[in-house]
């Protein structure tokens, strides 16, 4: 192709994302190199046109996976398989559960490379499943996930810091009353005291009423 490299990656990305091509199948339709493809839609792309070059990543991810999958029906479940070179991933759904979307569901997380859902195991090839995978799991029931979770007894450190609170107010209202008394000289609070004390002690020549 006699084109600009950045073009040439604007057209191959759209000819993957349009075709759901291979590297190898777009390189045969250009007639050029697989390393070539690959540098273009994985480098250059990035930089001529970031929306088409998520939809190529996608793309690539989706059909170089090498995925395979594939379901048994029994009387109450169905057994969902999604193979790869080295493996399976094996869930047992019930029918209730619609066991199509749990299968796409699969079939995505294995193209992402994302982690499975919780349930589901992966079986090496040659090895026999163990029973338990073939068991249907059950979902939470939607009345026992709404219900609140029982209260927290309180704890002694909310006693501790609401005593703490209590004397830190009791303290400023004690400097309050100091400052009001002695007209803003604490440094006079001890012989106003004294002096306060003094005149309510009986002195010669007192009466008792």
């Amino acid at each position: 192709m006699n084109v600009e490299p950045e073009q040439r990656a604007a057209l191959l990305g759209e000819y993957i994302a349009e075709h759901c091509a291979t590297v190898r199948a777009a390189a045969r339709a250009f007639g050029c190199s697989k390393s070539t493809v690959h540098k273009d839609v994985s480098t250059r792309l990035r930089a001529v046109d970031a929306a088409l070059f998520a939809r190529v990543q996608a793309v690539l991810r989706l059909v170089g996976t090498d995925l395979a999958a594939g379901c048994v029906e029994r009387a109450e479940d169905t057994v969902l398989f999604v193979g790869s070179r080295r493996g399976c991933w094996v869930r047992t759904v019930a029918d209730t559960d619609t066991p199509a979307l749990w299968l796409l569901d699969m079939l995505r997380r294995a193209a992402c490379g994302l982690p499975q859902a919780a349930g589901t195991s992966w079986q090496k090839y040659g090895t026999a499943t163990p029973p338990e995978h073939l068991t249907a799991q059950c979902l939470p029931d939607a009345t026992d996930a709404a219900a609140p979770a029982p209260a927290k007894p309180p704890r002694k450190r909310h006693l501790l810091r609401r005593l703490s609170l209590l004397l830190l107010l009791l303290v400023l209202a004690g400097a309050a009353a100091a400052w009001y008394y002695t007209g803003g000289d604490l440094t006079a609070l001890p012989q106003k005291l004294q002096s306060l004390g003094a005149d309510s002690l009986p002195h010669s020549g007192a009466k008792l009423i």
